[in-house]
């Protein structure tokens, strides 16, 4: 057989080599700032858009729940809720008349739900012995009943120790009287409840369990699209080159992104987020065939690292614009724009970035005849990684890019949504920045170092024990903590460590398992065809939110097992496979 083109790749100048890294970071970068925008102004969208279409006007359903509520409580029948009527309204959840200790909950400790606070400036002035006004551990523990000293709040404990004045382990209508009730339906402040006001809150309701909704859609949306791109755009990477892949795919989630911003219905963004989101699927694989085949045997740990933390990387500093500049209700078109910036990347990958060496000498060796497979590039199918001897390998490598994705999407990213409807409950709209932070500040480092540690730990020891780390990290974040409880950002940062170890991974790993000729596609198809896995989980989760109380919490709880099938799908990984690049 003649000398193929494989055995005198062109060269590329060091420049060139560079520029590929340069641009391929920047890419992904901007692919991970569209997805802290899916995670950090989609909920605010979604609430603004029912508002914008009317879904703030009173429904007859709204109307008879708040007459209905009314009449239960208000016991002098004078039309509206006043002193005891109020909590027994609004947190005796079985109308005994009495609330018990499952049934008292301090919003200001414990964030999981909404309800009743002990005034803290009467608390201050009980219990801070120094009077430097705050409550030291010692403080603390006097003023919550600390019992085991563990510095931590026994909140049911201490609602019944301060208020049960009988001592028969609930609060009665006078004893519950001695607390001060949050009611946020109190929108006047004049310690009253109106029926009008009654009405608004179930107005309130309705809006932020649809915004719920239609935040778990636009995850799917993402999902489902960046599947789509890894497939559309990994094969024009493989037809017409990475380079020209790599463009198109920047140039779709730019300019549809700018398109968001006019949009009018929570349909319409559904829509436009997915095409914005295919071009961020399609990124992935383009970047990541380029820099593999243009650095093959060359730093590839290292670079699997670079291409894995940027996406962190942009997830952290679009955060860190959040929280300088709230994305409210109110405020959230400027985002849109935000996300329309990469467009003069894409220009800059048409103009002036060189392309794979490897794309360009197989493609000369098929369309030759030369080389081991003379198959012209018009009859690759995509779903040839489907077939055989692909077949195995690649259904064992979307359960492996799954299981970082779902655990990140289906899991995870709850806790962000969480920390915005809390944040919002509470005045702090900042909080769903200092989350996302958290998590992309530690990810960002363990993405970085991903790549080493599977070159140097093993590819299937460390995914193995990654696996089981983040399974305990999760586990013990969704059933000890919540948004605004301290320690919440702390194990939500080493969630973030652990599960970011998988996108440094993912990166050196995924190049390895094909060829030149199906190498972008199946990378695409692995990484990508993950999220339609994770895009189901996802809209189940979302359709029946109520089937789960509500509770994100509960969401974690067992979505978060999934990363234990990542420490058994590892095993799955035929021998022999992985390692180094192959034309």
């Amino acid at each position: 057989m003649a000398e193929s083109s494989q055995d005198k790749l062109p060269s590329l100048s060091q420049a060139g080599k560079y520029l590929i890294i340069v641009t391929a970071f920047f890419g992904w970068f901007f692919g991970g700032m569209h997805m802290a925008i899916t995670s950090g102004s989609m909920r605010s969208a979604a609430k603004s858009l029912h508002i914008q279409a009317g879904g703030d006007q009173p429904t007859a359903s709204d109307q008879s729940a708040a007459d209905a509520r009314l009449k239960l409580f208000d016991a002098n029948g004078d039309g509206r809720l006043t002193d005891a009527e109020i909590f027994l309204a609004f947190f005796d959840a079985n109308t005994n008349s009495v609330l018990s200790a499952d049934e008292i909950v301090l919003a200001n400790f414990n964030s999981k739900k909404a309800g009743v606070l002990v005034d803290e400036v009467a608390l201050l002035k009980r219990f801070d012995a120094n009077q430097n006004g705050q409550l030291s551990k010692d403080e603390n523990a006097t003023a919550h009943r600390d019992a085991n000293d563990d510095g931590t709040l026994d909140k049911d404990a201490f609602a019944l120790a301060h208020l049960d004045t009988d001592k028969n382990g609930e609060l009665s209508v006078a004893e519950a009287g001695q607390a001060k009730w949050r009611v946020r339906s109190d929108a006047d402040g004049d310690g009253a409840v109106s029926q009008s006001e009654l009405v608004n809150h179930e107005v309130d309701g309705r809006l932020n369990n649809a915004a719920k909704k239609w935040s778990g859609f636009y995850v799917v949306a993402f999902l489902f699209g960046a599947a789509l791109g890894g497939l559309v755009f990994g094969r024009v990477g493989d037809r017409y080159g990475r380079v020209k892949g790599m463009a198109a795919s920047i140039f779709c989630y730019s300019g549809m992104s700018a398109v968001a911003y006019f949009v009018q219905t929570p349909e319409q963004m559904w829509g436009v987020r997915f095409l914005v989101c295919m071009g961020v699927g399609g990124m992935w694989p383009n970047g990541v065939a380029l820099m593999s085949e243009a650095w093959a045997g060359a730093s590839r740990p290292m670079l699997a690292g670079v291409i894995g933390t940027s996406a962190n990387v942009g997830i952290f500093l679009t955060f860190m614009v959040f929280k300088m500049k709230d994305v409210t209700v109110d405020d959230w078109r400027w985002v849109m724009l935000l996300g329309a910036v990469p467009v003069l990347l894409g220009l800059l990958v048409l103009a002036a970035v060189p392309e794979s060496p490897r794309w360009l000498a197989d493609r000369q060796d098929r369309e030759s005849g030369d080389g081991d497979d003379p198959k012209p590039p018009d009859k690759i199918s995509t779903w040839e990684v489907f077939q055989r001897p692909l077949l195995w390998v690649t259904l064992v490598g979307i359960l492996l890019a799954t299981v970082p994705l779902l655990g990140g999407w289906g899991s995870s990213n709850w806790a962000l949504f969480w920390a915005d409807e809390t944040g919002e409950r509470i005045n702090q709209p900042g909080l769903k920045a200092d989350v996302g932070m958290a998590r992309s500040m530690t990810g960002l480092i363990g993405s970085f170092l991903g790549g080493m540690i599977a070159s140097y730990v093993g590819r299937r020891q460390s995914y193995f024990i990654i696996s089981l780390v983040a399974l305990g990290s999760a586990q013990y974040l969704f059933w000890n903590l919540a948004p605004g409880e301290p320690g919440f950002l702390l194990w939500f940062s080493v969630l973030g460590f652990f599960s970011g170890i998988y996108f440094g991974w993912l990166p050196l790993f995924l190049p390895e398992l094909f060829v030149t000729r199906v190498r972008s596609t199946g990378a695409g198809v692995c990484f990508n065809f993950g999220r339609i896995l994770t895009a189901l989980t996802v809209a189940g989760t979302a359709i029946f939110l109520e089937a789960f109380n509500n509770d994100y919490a509960r969401i974690g709880q067992i979505t978060s097992f999934i990363y234990l099938l990542g420490a058994i799908g590892i095993l799955l990984m035929p021998k022999g496979v992985g390692g180094d690049i192959k034309d």
